[in-house]
């Protein structure tokens, strides 16, 4: 038999299964890969897209971007209103990290941070906020104005 990569949710609270949707094979031979949930559990976020949970990832809430399959699952903020991701920027001659960050209802880009911005992100609860650690650094960026608010 061969196995087909699937992505199941569950009801928390009864056990009960919600949905289960086939993933593209090729996508999921690599060698690891992570979501995460919105805290409503409403959308879910894998190698960079956004979906509702009911209809997987093949239904990508997000614009075509350059990030690349493999990346990173995107953070959302406590109260689920923004998502976000870092990337390479190949337009950086230095290939630093870019922070980026989405409305997962609608898709639309709220912010694009400059590059040295991205790396382990993380969004303060109300999404205003984004941390990006890196080896060296811990910048704090204020998500809609795109200003650095300190290191």
């Amino acid at each position: 038999a061969t196995e087909r990569p699937v992505l199941t949710t569950w009801d928390a609270n009864t056990g009960a299964r919600q949905t289960t949707k086939e993933l593209d094979r090729d996508q999921w031979r690599q060698t690891h890969y992570r979501v995460s949930f919105s805290p409503n559990a409403l959308h879910a976020s894998i190698h960079g897209n956004v979906f509702l949970t009911t209809e997987g990832p093949a239904r990508d809430r997000l614009p075509p971007r350059a990030l690349g399959p493999g990346f990173s699952p995107g953070v959302f903020s406590g109260n689920g209103n923004r998502v976000a991701f870092s990337y390479v920027s190949s337009s950086d001659p230095e290939r630093r990290m870019c922070g980026v960050v989405y409305d997962p209802v609608t898709g639309a880009k709220i912010r694009e941070l400059p590059p040295g911005s991205g790396g382990r992100v993380a969004l303060s609860p109300n999404g205003n906020i984004l941390a990006a650690a890196s080896v060296t650094e811990l910048p704090f960026w204020d998500v809609n104005t795109g200003e650095l608010l300190g290191r």
